[in-house]
């Protein structure tokens, strides 16, 4: 293991997982493949993924708060001040749609796959479900 600490800003390398965790201004983001991570890289103020601080996403990890790959994960890449993923903006959904916790491109929903006002995902209504896994 290789800690480095200068000025609140630490990095760790482990080797076995793979995990790189940035500290800044007491901010932790993490992120990049590893398991049981809660991190992302690069979103603003924003419980997702893909670029920036103070988010709880990341890119392929599992059992991760985290977004791309993960399974059990609330994030997602790109968006800010969302906690779902592909890009929308104060969303729980995924895909592009805002203030939505459904995903794919719908608004004010909580399902997927276009619906709208539903709980359900791809097509079927008053499921808990999206894009073929839940929770």
């Amino acid at each position: 293991m290789v800690r480095v600490v200068e000025e609140k800003t630490i990095v760790r390398v482990v080797e076995e997982e793979a995990i790189v965790s940035v500290v800044e201004d007491g901010v932790m983001v993490s992120g990049g493949g590893g398991s049981d991570s809660e991190g992302g890289g690069g979103g603003n103020d924003s419980e997702g993924g893909g670029g920036g601080s103070d988010s709880e996403g990341g890119g392929g990890g599992s059992d991760s708060e985290g977004s791309g790959g993960g399974g059990d994960s609330e994030g997602g890449g790109g968006e800010s001040d969302g906690e779902g993923g592909g890009g929308e903006s104060d969303s729980e959904g995924g895909g592009g749609g805002s203030d939505g916790e459904g995903g794919g491109g719908e608004s004010d929903s909580e399902g997927g796959g276009g619906g709208s006002d539903s709980e359900g995902g791809g097509g079927g209504s008053d499921s808990e479900g999206g894009g073929g896994e839940s929770d």
